[in-house]
């Protein structure tokens, strides 16, 4: 992870903090790491891990058994799921997610939850350690921060997609230079999660990025008609119902910034968090991982749903930064305090995707001159492509 920004004379405290800033970021991402290490451990000899993956193998199961348009009846749920799963349905339990997510856990229902749970958790570490790999190369302080990352090991604790989200967004920036409209259906793992992902469709398009914009719709549009064709009208009501009911519940928007702002300034907040990435999405000439940043970023922010482990995806647009070759040294060091959260006050989380916002909106960076910037070992992004090959 290159700490640098841009090249040039800095003196007094500020040529300090820079040489500095390393050695604190080795040790923090160390000590990160071990904190890591011990929860885990606590998690497994206390058995309590893999609770959203139990849900999602609950759903899968009772759409085998009731069929998908009953999914979503709560009234079937509270009935089967402590038969099926052995857990009680409540306000924050339950099959409330996207259709998709039990079609990926419907293959591990020829195992029971916990050799399931075993084998989406390896597939998910597998997954993060590719991203790595794809976005970091050979640099180790990446993936010292993802395994530090408490998010990242919540997200995988608990059974959380993230990871093929890492993956997809990894791959398209890969392959968007060669093949922008494959690189935009890899970003399908969006669907599992969608409100961590509002903003990127409108920013592909705003910054020229069309053919990845019609990669990801190519996808999109027909999970969707799967999705209502299998639902049917009621079961899609009854699915809606649930996120509507789901979005109410205090402890779902427990450390959402837009969750917790009175109810006449949410609103003009989102729009103009909206209106600043949108702006920034302009002025990004196609880059696009700092593009897909921007995007997954700004849906933190706006986002009135979010977890302790949806925070990964600020690693993860600090990843797609640095490997860009963009300076924004303050969106890697951001991620260092995402890696902390199980230390954090709820104030903190609650202002972490702000922060790393105000770092991709801020032209010239928190700690940067410049934004794009090639840094020493790093490649620098491919230009955009000419407006008739996108």
């Amino acid at each position: 992870m290159a700490i640098a920004g841009a090249a040039g004379p800095r003196g007094g405290l500020t040529a300090w903090a820079h040489r500095m800033a390393r050695p604190v970021l080795v040790v923090t991402l160390f000590w990160a790491a071990v904190i890591a290490a011990v929860r885990v451990l606590g998690a497994v000899r206390s058995g309590f891990f893999g609770d959203d993956f139990a849900q999602y193998y609950f759903g899968a199961r009772l759409a085998q058994i009731e069929g998908w348009p009953n999914v979503y009846d709560r009234s079937l749920q509270a009935l089967l799921m402590p038969r099926l799963i052995g857990l009680p349905l409540s306000a924050t339990t339950g099959f409330i997610y996207p259709p998709p997510i039990a079609w990926l856990v419907t293959p591990l229902l020829a195992l029971d939850e916990p050799r399931a749970y075993a084998a989406w958790a390896a597939v998910m570490i597998a997954a993060f350690v590719l991203s790595w790999r794809l976005l970091a190369g050979s640099g180790w302080l990446w993936l010292l921060a993802l395994a530090g990352c408490a998010p990242v090991v919540g997200s995988v604790l608990s059974g959380q997609p993230h990871a093929l989200i890492f993956l997809g967004c990894a791959l398209c920036v890969r392959l968007t230079p060669r093949r922008p409209v494959l690189a935009g259906a890899l970003l399908a793992p969006l669907l599992l999660k969608p409100h961590l992902a509002l903003l990127v469709p409108t920013l592909l398009l705003l910054a020229g990025r069309r053919r990845v914009a019609l990669g990801l719709g190519l996808v999109a549009l027909p999970v969707a008609a799967i999705c209502w064709l299998q639902l049917g009208e009621a079961g899609s009501i009854s699915y809606l119902r649930a996120v509507a009911a789901a979005g109410n519940v205090p402890f779902n928007a427990e450390i959402s910034l837009a969750g917790h702002l009175p109810a006449g300034l949410k609103l003009p907040f989102q729009l103009l968090v909206v209106a600043a990435c949108g702006w920034r999405a302009v002025h990004l000439r196609g880059e696009i991982g700092p593009l897909l940043a921007l995007g997954l970023v700004g849906s933190l922010a706006i986002s009135g749903y979010l977890h302790g482990y949806d925070l990964s995806l600020i690693v993860l647009a600090a990843l797609m930064v640095n490997q860009a070759g963009a300076g924004r040294a303050a969106v890697g060091r951001l991620a260092v305090v995402v890696g902390l959260t199980d230390l954090a006050p709820p104030l903190l989380l609650q202002l972490a995707p702000g922060l790393a916002l105000a770092a991709l909106l801020y032209p010239a960076g928190l700690l940067d001159r410049t934004w794009p910037v090639a840094r020493p070992g790093i490649r620098p992004a491919a230009a955009p492509a000419p407006p008739g090959h996108r």
